[in-house]
């Protein structure tokens, strides 16, 4: 197939139909110089994913993109480029669950001999082309499943692994219900185990996980410009009966933001609630997926409006807040009249947290529109009170 796809024709097409509708083209052609156009149409569409989410494999020549549902699933560059920072240096370390290889790529920077492990066997040569193409030479490919690879080792490694979380078209939220099962793997190949980096939905539950795995050191949430891609798990090969987990987040983007906290730091105080003060802040996509509502508090002097509303105020501006800052104009109940009084433009940007209607709700109620400078947050305060909270962004 790639030989196929690496035709000087066939890559004439691919980059001279880049912009046209796939749609189009599958209608258009069974075939193009002897090529399925279902082969090309992969070409095509991982360029236009690739553009934004890996633009190091959409400018190097020779590239060749798997199909839709790969390319979908993985890693974007600066995901894959950050986590890798956190691996830290090895001599040996594989990656279990190659897929199409961007994380593979990444981890390769840091480690002397590096292993792609993937049993799909088009992935596995789409990879091994690819990993030419961009001159990762210490790459040693393995076209067979993680636990075959497991087995067929004499050495201990350092190893990721990123597995499927569907079956049969569904989410799974146990990591032994994931293939290949990490549970299973660090039963039976535990010697061979240096240290496991697991990459986990965000849709998983982290104090759950972090139950069944047992082993976990450190947990990572990653998140990039406040969308929370992944949650990274350090496991250990003994069981962690170093007391509290470390927790640390991180928001990738223009203004990068980290915030780190252990678990015995996260625990509620009446006096962690105020009224609603001077300023408002958001916490970022991955400080929320961590849990670590009370830690902020602790951390930045921050009190929450209700213990199920994750926002927080202050008299005094807090600059190093990991989220959005705001200052507050004025607290109204749901009144549209009173809202058109303080937006005559009856626009704004509308955000629901711990409150009984949806933002679409809202808008119908409020005869509010999209867009505008002024920021509206329905929420619930310290009594209980439905408030909607006007703000100006800082």
């Amino acid at each position: 197939m790639i030989s196929d796809l690496l035709k000087p024709e066939v890559q004439d097409f691919i980059l001279a139909n880049e912009h046209t509708s796939i749609a189009t083209l599958a209608l258009k052609y069974d075939t193009f110089a002897g090529v399925p156009i279902e082969q090309i149409l992969w070409q095509i569409h991982g360029r236009s994913k690739a553009r934004k989410k890996l633009p190091l494999w959409y400018n190097t020549e020779g590239i060749i993109y798997p199909p839709p549902l790969s390319m979908e699933q993985c890693s974007a560059a600066p995901v894959a480029a950050y986590r890798a920072t956190l691996f830290g240096q090895y001599i040996i370390a594989a990656d279990l669950t190659g897929g199409f290889g961007v994380d593979c790529y990444y981890l390769s920077k840091n480690v002397v001999e590096m292993h792609y492990v993937e049993q799909d066997e088009l992935l596995a040569e789409i990879a091994s082309h690819n990993f030419s193409c961009l001159g990762a030479d210490n790459i040693i490919v393995h076209r067979e499943s993680a636990e075959a690879y497991l087995a067929s080792i004499a050495y201990s490694a350092v190893m990721y692994i990123d597995p499927a979380r569907r079956q049969g078209g569904k989410k799974v939220f146990k990591h032994a219900d994931c293939s290949p099962d990490i549970i299973d793997i660090m039963q039976n190949y535990l010697p061979k185990l240096d240290k496991v980096w697991l990459k986990a939905s965000p849709f998983m539950d982290i104090k759950q996980s972090c139950e069944e795995l047992k082993r976990v050191g450190k947990v990572y949430v990653i998140a990039l410009q406040n969308e929370c891609k992944e949650v990274l798990y350090e496991i250990l090969p003994q069981d962690n009966d170093a007391g509290p987990i470390e927790t640390v987040t991180y928001n990738l983007g223009e203004e990068a933001q980290q915030f780190a906290f252990h678990t015995s730091e996260n625990v509620f105080q009446p006096q962690m609630l105020s009224t609603i003060q001077q300023y408002l802040y958001e916490p970022n996509a991955a400080v929320l997926k961590s849990g670590g509502f009370y830690a902020l508090c602790r951390r930045y002097g921050v009190f929450k409006l209700h213990s199920n509303s994750h926002l927080y105020t202050t008299d005094a501006l807090v600059t190093d807040f990991p989220g959005r800052k705001f200052i507050v104009d004025r607290i109204e109940k749901m009144n549209r009249k009173a809202v058109q009084a303080i937006i005559p433009s009856m626009k704004a940007n509308i955000a629901v947290r711990n409150f009984p209607l949806t933002v679409a709700q809202i808008r119908r109620k409020l005869k509010v529109s999209d867009g505008g400078q002024h920021y509206v947050f329905a929420t619930t305060d310290m009594h209980e009170k439905l408030v909607l909270v006007f703000c100006k962004k800082l």
